[in-house]
């Protein structure tokens, strides 16, 4: 039977462990990546997470491989698929091709007003980011600081998103 990151993860399950794990079996990216690409939302979101965490050169030389189909992956509707992958595709050097996708991706993330605070705080940090490359791009941010958008936010993800939009004015 193949191994499966979510094997990994259930076998540690914390941090710390894991990433000690993978000091000794570097081998462990390969398999998260696996699961990141082609695993159930449930599993890949593990995955994610623990590749943003190993985050160095090497991975991210690995990852502009396989990117077209990792930023596939945020057009599947689940919110913590869509966080971790926010998270770590703004840590990857990108084409203008591949940012203007991923801008359209984190702005339908970031309106969906029913997702969670989490992931849209993590499209928001991705729409500034590509919009400092992209200055022409704040007006469209700017819109998004109407209550529509902030209101179902937490209050600590409320402050950081009107910290965020005030920065852009």
């Amino acid at each position: 039977m193949k191994e499966s990151f979510a094997q990994y993860y259930l076998k540690f399950r914390q941090k710390a462990p894991l990433l000690n794990e993978y000091q000794s079996n570097p081998s462990l990216f390969r398999i998260a990546l696996e699961d990141a690409l082609n695993a159930k939302t449930s599993e890949a979101w593990r995955a994610l997470w623990f590749i943003n965490h190993i985050l160095s050169p090497s991975v991210e030389e690995a990852l502009l491989n396989v990117y077209p189909q990792l930023v596939k992956r945020l057009e599947e509707n689940d919110a913590s698929l869509q966080r971790e992958l926010l998270k770590l595709i703004q840590n990857i050097s990108l084409t203008e091709e591949w940012e203007s996708y991923l801008f359209d991706q984190a702005q339908k993330t970031w309106e969906k007003i029913g997702t969670k605070p989490s992931t849209r705080i993590q499209a928001l940090y991705c729409m500034l980011s590509i919009a400092t490359k992209h200055p022409s791009l704040k007006n469209e941010i700017a819109l998004y600081q109407e209550d529509y958008y902030l209101n179902d936010l937490s209050p600590g993800i409320k402050k950081q998103a009107q910290e965020c939009l005030r920065k852009l004015t």
